[in-house]
């Protein structure tokens, strides 16, 4: 009974074959600071084109949601009802005002649109005027627009 056990536990191992683990550790990028180096100006350009207003969240979307860039995932809105957001320091995830929050990232995005685009576009030009004027309506747009897509798309933080 002992050999015949010895010998199924020898075809059992033999029939086993190779475990592979792979860990893949992934840094992530403190809130501010993301890697924007794969942005084109070819991007920016069809970003405007689909509308100039609606232009500023999609960025937002492309550099923190981007499936191939998990580093810039730093942001996320733990209950949409409360004022505060959770960014990523580069230490531990921190609570901050969600509404100036959001704003900084408006801010960046306006920033990375102007530096791709040549100006020659009349609509951003009159959406960078009205921002700059402070004009309220588009302003609300923007950050109502920009809230709405980091609580769609944050789920994928937790993946």
């Amino acid at each position: 009974i002992i050999s015949e056990l010895k010998n199924q536990i020898d075809v059992l191992l033999k029939g086993k074959g190779n475990t592979y683990n792979y860990n893949q550790n992934i840094i992530i990028q403190p809130f501010g600071k993301e890697n924007v180096s794969y942005i084109k100006d070819t991007f920016v350009n069809n970003l405007i084109n689909e509308g100039a207003i609606h232009c500023i969240p999609k960025l937002l979307k492309h550099i923190h949601f981007n499936d191939k860039h998990i580093e810039n995932h730093n942001i996320k809105i733990p209950n949409k009802k409360k004022s505060v957001a959770q960014i990523y320091n580069g230490l531990e995830w921190e609570y901050t005002d969600k509404q100036r929050t959001i704003n900084n990232m408006a801010d960046k995005a306006l920033h990375i649109i102007n530096e791709h685009t040549d100006g020659s576009n009349k609509y951003m030009e009159e959406l960078t005027d009205k921002i700059t004027e402070n004009n309220r309506d588009v302003i609300k747009k923007i950050s109502k627009d920009t809230e709405l897509m980091i609580l769609n798309h944050q789920e994928i933080l937790k993946e």
